[in-house]
């Protein structure tokens, strides 16, 4: 879409396919999503000059969260779920790699690149923020404290973060020290059951929630979407603005969702 006439044309479809989130590449040429379909889990990449897009990568696991590196075109992360999660991948589909090999019971989560790209930042829930070297998959603690949703600046000098389960605030956190400071408290309900927990959601965390939910209502198209992660217009999500002066993130703290800014 352009943003001046709001003028949209499709650059790629998939019949049957359920996409999700959309991430760009340095050089602005490719778009990677990932998409559900017929059980399976799939990553695509689609030209922006409206040439075309393809699948490169097939899963029979579910795919979430795929995006590019900050400064190669031709490197992807995404995440698997449930564990292991994280994964590069070339934007050709070739040289699918496990970064980090872990079970269900360490909740890996929310992992994005710090910076330029060098390492990649992630939380361990809900004990820990940290970072991985991506040459050497050496893995460091940023600060011991319960991180949760996270980006980093554009220097890779800091990250921001929502919190949860207690919510102390968006915090800023110094990267090389662990230091950080409260921007403010978002008061959102942040909810979703598995955040409760030190581990992923399997078959019968959903199967509870969906039992639950339905003695609760009516029918099945009462039901919310998802209770176990989210509803996620109840997390604050925290980014910096393009000139890192402003967060903008979300509270349900009035009712309803909205877009709140706190300057930092």
């Amino acid at each position: 879409m352009d943003l001046r006439t709001l003028d949209d044309r499709v650059l790629a479809s998939w019949e049957g396919g359920q996409l999700g989130e959309c991430s760009l590449s340095a050089d602005g040429r490719w778009i990677v999503t990932a998409m559900k379909r017929t059980g399976a889990s799939y990553l695509t990449v689609t030209a922006t000059d409206g040439s075309g897009g393809e699948i490169i990568f097939e899963c029979p696991r579910t795919i979430i969260h795929p995006q590019f590196h900050p400064t190669d075109p031709d490197v992807i992360e995404y995440a698997q779920d449930p564990a292991p999660r994280m994964w590069l991948i070339r934007r050709d589909g070739g040289e699918n790699t496990c970064l980090y090999e872990h079970g269900n019971d360490e909740f890996v989560v929310h992992e994005t690149f710090l910076g330029p790209g060098g390492d990649l930042i992630f939380t361990v829930w809900p004990h820990a923020l940290k970072r991985m070297n991506l040459r050497t998959r050496e893995i460091a603690t940023i600060g011991a404290f319960n991180a949760w949703h996270i980006a980093s600046d554009r220097r890779g000098a800091r990250v921001l973060c929502d919190t949860n389960h207690p919510d102390i605030g968006l915090q800023l956190v110094d990267v090389a020290t662990g230091q950080r400071r409260t921007l403010c408290r978002p008061g959102s309900s942040s909810g979703g059951s598995q955040w409760k927990k030190s581990r992923y959601a399997l078959k019968e965390d959903w199967e509870a929630a969906s039992r639950q939910d339905r003695e609760r209502s009516l029918s099945w198209m009462e039901m919310k979407v998802d209770t176990v992660y989210g509803p996620q217009w109840t997390h604050p999500h925290p980014s910096f603005s393009p000139d890192e002066g402003w967060v903008a993130y979300t509270s349900d703290v009035s009712g309803e969702p909205q877009v709140y800014a706190v300057e930092i």
